[in-house]
């Protein structure tokens, strides 16, 4: 999963995933089941070792949990920067973080799609009316980047029941400075319901679909 913004960009580009690859990360996941990340979240450190990411994560929270597709929910992710895991670390390091977000889905049948990682510059931004990336310092002000010390992550977003294929959908996102070093990397696995039927012949990019945001011309709610 759960800077799980810019979802649409990671989802539109739909690869084959080899079972073999799938065999390999779940083996990799049930090897780490004691580095869960405290909170509502089904979520885990992803494929960096904890000890080596700069951020020591306090909670990730889901809101609510679990994600249900139609719903307007949000992803909480709250830490500090710790000083002995900081060594030159700067603000400008900070403003330049980017966060790679990757993507794969188990479905009802048990087959497997996978998504091309996306990368983008991890900072506050709105992209709509029901989708947003927050940044917070230590005092709940909102930053533009992540600042030295505590910071909250916040993330608003919604998955639409009608374009979803229903599965386990997991989510892994992985922010880096400029020199290489791993802020954070976390993994999400949620199941999704969903009412589309996918058809590989007719089209292979449903996903984008389920996560665009439909905009201000939404009257009367989400579900209609």
């Amino acid at each position: 999963m759960a800077l799980l913004a810019l979802l649409l960009f990671g989802f539109a580009a739909l690869t084959s995933c080899s079972p073999s690859k799938q065999l390999s990360v779940s083996s990799s996941e049930t090897a780490r089941s004691q580095d869960v990340i405290p909170g509502r979240n089904n979520a885990t450190y992803g494929a960096t070792p904890k000890p080596d990411q700069l951020f020591a994560i306090q909670f990730l929270e889901t809101m609510p949990y679990p994600i249900n597709s139609n719903d307007l929910f949000f992803i909480y992710l709250s830490g500090w920067f710790l000083p002995g895991r900081v060594h030159n670390l700067t603000d400008d390091d900070l403003a330049k973080a980017t966060v790679t977000c990757t993507f794969s889905i188990v479905y009802r049948d048990g087959t497997h799609e996978c998504f091309e990682p996306w990368t983008t510059g991890l900072a506050t931004i709105a992209f709509d009316r029901w989708w947003h990336l927050s940044l917070r310092n230590s005092e709940g002000d909102q930053t533009k980047h992540l600042t030295l010390g505590d910071n909250d992550l916040i993330l608003d977003w919604i998955i639409y029941r009608g374009y979803s294929v229903a599965g386990n959908w997991t989510m892994e996102f992985d922010a880096r400075i400029p020199d290489g070093r791993c802020l954070f990397d976390v993994s999400m696995t949620h199941w999704i319901d969903g009412d589309y039927h996918r058809r590989l012949d007719a089209e292979v990019n449903w996903a984008s679909k389920a996560i665009t945001p439909i905009g201000r011309h939404i009257a009367g709610g989400l579900r209609g």
